[in-house]
Parts: C-alpha cells; structure tokens; sequence
C-alpha cells in the first residue's frame, strides 16, 4: 500500500499523516508532523515494539511531497521525492470494529491536519523509488519546489 500526498504543514502543533490506531490492538502506528518541521514515526501495541523514528525535516508554512508505504511488514516513508527511513513493525494493516485506518488525522479523530492538502493518491502497492521520484518530479513546479 502506498499513500502519496502533497500537503502543506501549518506548523502549528503536533499533526498526523497516516495512522492505524485501535485500542491495545497489534499494529498501531502514527507517522507525525511536529512543529519546525520534525517528522516521526511512532508506533506500539503487541507484536509491534515502540519508539520514534525522525525522518528529514522540512519548513514549516511551505508545500512539500510527502509518501508513506507499507509492505511486508516495513514502513517506508519519503519526503519530496526522496527516501527518509523506514521501520519495521507489524505484520498487518486490518482493522477491526475496535481499530481504525486514517489520513491526516489519528484514527481516533486526535491530532488532525489543520494545513493545507492539495493532491492525495493511493495505490494498491508500494512504488519503486525511481516511481515516487518521478512522481515528484512531475509536480515541484506547481507548489513552487
């Protein structure tokens, strides 16, 4: 699964992308903006382990091509058009009545996006690295990149 947005991060608390969250349920995950431009990963439940991760930071009030895929157990994220980090956690991303999957907000309604969204894509696979580069490539000049 990929999930490829170009969005705008306000800068003005902490602000999620992508989420899977559900109460004491394996697999939950958060992939977050923090203001200054601090991006992290983090994650918990069983199976899954814990921690943070940072990742690139990037300006805050600015546009900026941000991509999050998940295969086979690992999390890969980049941020326009390049690979950041990835981490390994979870074997899975069901959800159940008592979990949840989000864009640009927590699962649960916490922490949503109060910037700007301009483009969101999802495919059904996670792209090459030479795919999200030229998927990049295609629109920096529209957001002034």
């Amino acid at each position: 699964m990929t999930i490829e947005v170009w969005c705008w991060y306000d800068g003005d608390g902490r602000e999620v992308l992508v989420s899977r969250y559900g109460s004491g349920f394996p697999n939950q995950f958060n992939m977050i903006c923090d203001p200054n431009g601090q991006f992290h990963f983090n994650n918990s439940g069983v199976g899954c382990g814990s921690g943070n991760i940072s990742g690139e930071h990037f300006p805050d009030k600015t546009w900026h091509h941000h991509l999050w895929q998940y295969e086979s157990g690992v999390h890969r994220w980049y941020i326009n058009g390049t690979f950041a980090n990835s981490r390994s956690a979870g074997s899975s991303l069901a959800t159940s009545s008592n979990t949840g999957f989000a864009i640009f907000s927590r699962a649960d309604r916490m922490e949503d996006w109060r910037g700007k969204i301009a483009l969101v894509r999802i495919y059904n696979r996670a792209l090459s690295a030479a795919e999200v580069l030229q998927n990049y490539n295609a629109l920096k000049g529209r957001f002034g990149l």
